[in-house]
């Protein structure tokens, strides 16, 4: 059986300092006592991701800028200890200088706040993955690519359109979750509903997200999708094998689980941890619909042949016009 195919991350990674639970927001010239103790953790939205990827099913790349500082050797070794592949050093390319981005994050009884430097992670690009015919993207052989935290990458920004191109050139699905955008812009400038959303096959905003890229009023979500379903193209094939149902499940399950514990990916689950979650709240029968994300060997070494197989069955069955 051929070996299962490559997910690549594409976006952001950030050390996260975690204050709290705080019970309200210190003010200039005061001290608020944080009753834990303050985490740093690895985070950013495309590393949380990948990470997390990692460990539920393998074969797993990220793509992302991490400096050359003691932020950036904390990422790395995590990354390594979870086999997860840095598919490029972005730092190796880029100012020594820059720094690994650092998110400070107060959490709160109620909400939480962020303060951010974003770093190289604002500075690196897509270059390297599409230069050369993109020989680095048909090298790492990706069945998706998966972009993440947009709004915390300028440069990148400028450069997705042509790897979500490439990537289907080298037939593979694509995906976008912008997170916030600190700006307010929304992609107005880098035209992003124009140029960004025909050739992605799933974007994946929060309502907030779903309703600010779309330039509708904040809670009108049936607005914003009637806007964003007449830019985004086909909806293709799943990675998994499961239906767009079964898969909507799972990333349910599995994200209830993450945010059970401080930090996204500081431990992530691995697929026996979520059948044991899933059991605990009567949702078995969600955890057993993706087997291949059960860290089953069997499943793993099947992917990739099941992948190709149900390719153009599901592409018939399950793609449908986004205008429609």
């Amino acid at each position: 059986m051929r070996k299962r195919r490559t997910i690549l991350v594409v976006g952001d990674s950030f050390c996260d300092v975690n204050a709290g639970p705080l019970p309200r927001l210190p003010e200039w010239g005061r001290n608020v006592v944080s009753p834990e103790r303050i985490l740093a953790q690895p985070g950013g939205a495309a590393l949380n991701v990948a990470c997390n990827l990692q460990r539920l099913r393998g074969d797993t790349a990220l793509y992302s800028g991490i400096g050359r500082d003691a932020f950036g050797d904390m990422l790395r070794v995590h990354l390594d200890s979870l086999g997860l592949t840095l598919a490029w050093d972005v730092a190796a390319d880029s100012d020594e200088d820059a720094p690994t981005g650092v998110c400070m994050v107060l959490s709160g009884p109620d909400d939480r706040a962020f303060c951010s430097h974003f770093g190289v992670s604002d500075a690196f690009d897509a270059s390297a993955l599409v230069a050369d015919g993109a020989a680095l993207l048909r090298r790492l052989g990706p069945c998706h690519v998966h972009c993440a935290g947009y709004f915390s990458c300028a440069a990148l920004r400028k450069t997705l359109p042509r790897l979500l191109l490439a990537a289907r050139e080298v037939g593979a699905t694509t995906s976008l979750d912008t997170n916030n955008d600190a700006s307010g812009q929304w992609g107005a400038v880098d035209g992003l509903c124009d140029a960004l959303l025909p050739p992605l096959d799933f974007f994946t905003p929060l309502a907030l997200e779903a309703c600010a890229v779309a330039g509708v009023p904040a809670g009108d979500v049936e607005a914003a999708l009637a806007r964003l379903s007449r830019q985004a193209g086909l909806l293709a094939c799943f990675v998994s094998g499961a239906d767009l149902a079964e898969a909507a499940q799972y990333g349910c399950l599995t994200g209830a689980l993450c945010v059970t514990t401080r930090g996204a990916c500081s431990d992530p689950p691995d697929g026996a941890r979520v059948a044991a979650f899933a059991a605990q709240h009567g949702l078995s029968s969600v955890a057993s619909a993706l087997p291949a994300c059960g860290g089953s060997s069997s499943a793993a070494d099947g992917d990739g042949q099941q992948q190709e197989e149900g390719r153009s069955e599901r592409e018939e069955r399950a793609a449908v016009p986004a205008d429609d």
